[in-house]
């Protein structure tokens, strides 16, 4: 049996073992053993494309990333550094 985060997060809570925010489609269908409470206002959360440093900056990928930034309002800056922990 193959079992997602989400759907262990769901048994252990089940199970009564504590409480978990998960996203809403994930219980659409509540189970028997706990109860569904929607977060309102609802939370967001910010996204972020990552690519491989070294992978061809293919015609397929600038455009989807093109059109990805530009339905987030985000300029397409290049390359982000992450810092060094």
């Amino acid at each position: 049996m193959v079992v997602s985060a989400v759907e262990a997060i769901k048994i252990v809570v089940s199970a009564g073992m504590g409480v978990s925010i998960v996203p809403s489609i994930s219980v659409l269908q509540p189970g028997d053993d706990f109860i569904v409470r929607p977060i309102r206002p609802a939370v967001t959360r910010t996204l972020a494309l990552i690519q491989h440093r070294n992978k061809p900056d293919e015609l397929a990928l600038r455009t989807v990333r093109q059109v990805l930034m530009e339905l987030s309002n985000v300029p397409n800056v290049g390359e982000i550094e992450t810092p060094s922990i």
